[in-house]
């Protein structure tokens, strides 16, 4: 079920793309962070078994019952995230972000609450990763394998330059002549 925001976080929204400047990509992201938490909190308030979340209804979501969410609750949200959604630390770390600022929003900006409870709200610990790369042979081969086509000596300055300066793909496409 596609469901309305209240007020308070369609005001919050627009405030992150209009005054913040953030990507439609991350608040599309913020957007699903919060419908998540309001819909889990409000599960446990109503006794909503936790597989139907999906049809939780948060548009009549008020400024009051948020006032009521504890440090406690955005625990416990952040557990089920990681048992039940089986989401990663840096997915999680995402989410602490995502509620820091909407709290802090809420405090600060709106002053609609007076407590932010996400202050003090820990990001969880992220293990660096192990950069991924090829072998000599792999990266050889790589270059072989690149069709003598109509594009062939374009393809094979990109797939160079990925290789060699260790570029990302968005990087890549996003270079110009």
């Amino acid at each position: 079920m596609q469901s309305t925001y209240p007020k308070f976080m369609r005001d919050f929204f627009i405030y992150l793309t209009t005054i913040k400047g953030k990507s439609q990509r991350t608040r599309k992201e913020y957007e699903y962070d919060l419908t998540l938490l309001a819909r889990f909190l409000m599960a446990l308030e109503q006794d909503i078994p936790i597989h139907k979340i999906d049809e939780i209804d948060i548009s009549t979501l008020t400024i009051e019952q948020v006032k009521e969410w504890t440090l406690e609750d955005l625990y416990f949200f952040l557990q089920y995230c990681e048992t039940e959604r089986g989401n990663s630390p840096a997915t999680r770390a995402r989410k602490v972000s995502t509620l820091r600022t909407f709290f802090g929003y809420l405090k600060t900006k709106r002053r609609l609450i007076e407590d932010n409870i996400a202050e003090q709200l820990e990001t969880p610990k992220i293990g660096k990763r192990t950069p991924v790369y090829l072998t000599m042979q792999e990266a050889t081969d790589f270059i072989g394998h690149i069709d003598e086509q109509n594009h062939s000596a374009r393809d094979y300055c990109m797939m160079t330059f990925l290789l060699h300066l260790g570029l990302r793909v968005s990087e890549l496409c996003a270079l110009n002549l």
